[in-house]
């Protein structure tokens, strides 16, 4: 039986570098040369430094492509056993199907570690780069001055901040604005500061005043040597106060998650959607166990598949899935429903799908 794995292995993995190659081809034309030519055309930026932008953002896209080929390489493989005889060949002599694809459905598994593996440790520290470079470029020649942002980043802001100037190796702020609002909108408080000295996820107000504002509108005023703010953020996260939570990894994204619950931001949206992020994260590289199992169920049927035509089966069965995944993602994310069943749930039809194909023999 390790020959036959052998073997079967041995026609799934160039296909499978096929299959990746050819996704890959065809994402980067849709998604990230598009926007490489805007910022050289529109923006001005170098070439070499769009370049560099351009390769830092691929790995991002290597992980949504594994998955696809996978189903490529699964279908192809299993349709030429079945095309030249020895499927049915294996079957006469008393392997079962499922012994037969064995090796291809551990490669799905595989596949899976890999691609969350991929998502977790290579595609966020390459979008941070990616992220950090184009900054420097749209900044260059600019002074880090008349810095402005609100918490949570979107949506109704908690908190919003004003710097007139930040040093990020002294970690200070000069010439600061800080204005906290109540859940209703309304401002309930105003901090000014001379200076600020940024430590861990506080702010420290330096020769400050704070004016308090109470829901009839009514002023009160004190002035302090010194005001303790809880900010939710490091100077070393500082970045990802503009960095998209889609880019970042599920560690990144529990701790914003941590740092919004602490601050007190409500559960919808602003908690809502870093769940259902998380959840993403997790579901989104088991498809390529499912898409395996989906591959070598529909490569059985007695067909001679073109490497076109199982392309296209390919590129029809990832669409179906991803309009479902995407669909629920965007349920899970107004509340509709719980973000563990929107990202679970194309998975588990897929799953039930290969599992129903694989041992209904009459398919």
């Amino acid at each position: 039986m390790r020959r036959l794995d052998k073997y079967i292995t041995a026609q799934f993995a160039p296909l499978l570098l096929f299959g990746t190659g050819a996704f890959l081809v065809i994402l980067i034309g849709v998604e990230l040369l598009p926007h490489a030519l805007k910022m050289i055309v529109r923006e001005g930026l170098p070439i070499s430094g769009v370049a560099r932008i351009f390769l830092y953002q691929t790995p991002g896209i290597v992980a949504l492509t594994l998955p696809m080929a996978t189903m490529f390489a699964s279908l192809m493989t299993v349709s030429s056993l079945s095309s030249h005889g020895e499927l049915q060949a294996l079957k006469a002599g008393g392997v079962p199907f499922v012994r037969i694809v064995a090796a291809v459905i551990i490669g799905g598994f595989l596949i899976s570690l890999v691609t969350l593996a991929f998502n977790e440790a290579v595609s966020p520290i390459a979008n941070r780069k990616a992220f950090h470079l184009l900054k420097e470029y749209r900044e260059q020649g600019r002074p880090a001055e008349n810095i402005i942002f609100q918490i949570p980043d979107t949506g109704q802001a908690r908190w919003w901040f004003r710097m007139g100037s930040f040093d990020p190796k002294a970690r200070q702020a000069h010439d600061v604005l800080i204005i906290r609002f109540r859940d209703d909108g309304d401002i309930a408080e105003i901090f000014q500061a001379k200076r600020a000295d940024w430590q861990g996820e506080r702010w420290i107000l330096q020769d400050a005043t704070e004016r308090k504002i109470d829901e009839l509108g009514r002023e009160r005023e004190r002035r302090a040597g010194t005001i303790d703010i809880f900010v939710g953020k490091s100077p070393d996260q500082f970045d990802e106060l503009e960095q998209d939570p889609d880019e970042m990894s599920i560690a990144q994204v529990q701790r914003l998650l941590r740092q919004r619950q602490m601050m007190g931001l409500p559960y919808r949206p602003h908690q809502l959607e870093l769940y259902q992020i998380i959840q993403t994260r997790l579901a989104l590289p088991w498809c390529a166990l499912g898409f395996a199992m989906l591959g070598v169920a529909l490569g059985k049927r007695p067909m001679r598949a073109s490497t076109g035509v199982g392309f296209g089966i390919s590129l029809v069965v990832v669409f179906l899935y991803y309009l479902a995944f995407n669909t629920l993602t965007l349920m899970g994310e107004r509340g509709v429903l719980p973000p563990i069943l929107t990202a679970w749930t194309p998975n588990v039809i897929l799953f039930a799908t290969g599992l129903y194909l694989l041992y209904n023999e009459r398919g």
